[in-house]
């Protein structure tokens, strides 16, 4: 009797200690009950906020936030371009990520700056914040065809890895002719003008003359 006693009492502290570990399909209820706020990541299996970049988690901003901080791999995209804007995203993704975007969605806005989340074929989510061009000014916006190249093909924001060295812009970060020529050309698509390119030493020199590239 007593053993039978405490396999019960035993039995029922299992099942207690189980119900009080919170399920993916908890989490998952939550946003679905709060679409507003939150979104369902299914390749993390984590409920985050709508907008991670506004997140006073760290952990959620540095993992689902693509452009803004001292992580940023992305480069603010253009706010009134959304032609521009979704193929950087989507070159982005395919390049670095390696995988497919399926939804481009705005999500939040804060004054002239709109946040855009972005999922993938992989289930994976992320948001990347855009401004006017116009708030971009001097050598900034001049740079913006080439860190845009940088991003998608280097997986870096570049912020760090550029010389501004009079009409040149030089791109420091380990590369080769071949690299360099497709970033001249992806930021050439980008801003609808010819950017030239100078290798040279493992760096790229870029040259450009047109709206974008005014210092």
């Amino acid at each position: 009797m007593k053993k039978t006693l405490l396999s019960v009492i035993a039995g029922l502290a299992v099942i207690n200690v189980a119900s009080a570990v919170p399920s993916p399909a908890d989490r998952k209820a939550l946003c679905e009950k709060h679409p507003e706020k939150y979104v369902w990541v299914e390749k993390t299996e984590a409920c985050v906020p709508i907008n991670p970049c506004k997140s006073n988690n760290s952990a959620i901003y540095e993992a689902y936030c693509m452009n803004e901080g001292y992580h940023a791999k992305l480069t603010s995209l253009p706010s009134e371009k959304e032609d521009i804007r979704n193929l950087i995203i989507n070159r982005y993704v395919a390049n670095i990520i390696k995988s497919k975007v399926t939804e481009i969605k705005l999500v939040d806005t804060d004054g002239e700056k709109q946040y855009f989340g972005i999922k993938d074929s992989d289930g994976d989510y992320f948001v990347a914040s855009a401004l006017p061009l116009a708030s971009t000014s001097g050598w900034y916006a001049g740079s913006l065809c080439v860190r845009w190249a940088v991003n998608v093909y280097a997986g870096v924001d570049g912020w760090d890895m550029f010389e501004n060295d009079g009409p040149y812009y030089t791109y420091v970060g380990k590369s080769d002719e071949s690299l360099c020529r497709d970033m001249a050309d992806f930021a050439s698509l980008v801003c609808d003008e010819l950017i030239s390119v100078y290798p040279y030493d493992n760096k790229c020199g870029f040259y450009g003359t047109g709206d974008y590239w005014q210092y």
